[in-house]
């Protein structure tokens, strides 16, 4: 939004979700920024899958991949969590999952 403040450099980060073609934008990002693990990558980018796999940031990098399964978003972390990166994802995973269940109108889940 023009001219709406910014978070100081010490701000937290949120927890986002990034859909399979979002996290095709991490790829020119992927190498020179660290945003994706270089030990992570074959997780997020394979030359078997059309599309890259949705992944969720914490702390402004790729931590994991996520799928809408049976109803309801579920999440793989690369490596474990501690509680309260837990929790956050978590919390966020169920927003994405009651989004899921009523986008509103005119939107599409996908």
């Amino acid at each position: 939004m023009p001219r709406a403040p910014l978070p100081g450099p010490g701000a937290p980060l949120p927890v986002r979700f990034l859909g399979p073609y979002d996290a095709v934008l991490l790829l020119g990002h992927a190498a020179a920024t660290g945003i994706v693990p270089a030990e992570h990558r074959h997780h997020v980018f394979a030359t078997t899958r059309p599309r890259s796999a949705p992944v969720f940031l914490l702390h402004g990098r790729v931590a994991g991949t996520w799928e809408h399964r049976d109803g309801r978003v579920a999440t793989t972390p690369f490596t474990p969590l501690d509680a309260a990166d837990r929790r956050a994802v978590d919390d966020e995973a169920e927003l994405l999952t009651a989004w899921y269940r009523d986008p509103g109108p005119g939107a599409s889940p996908g």
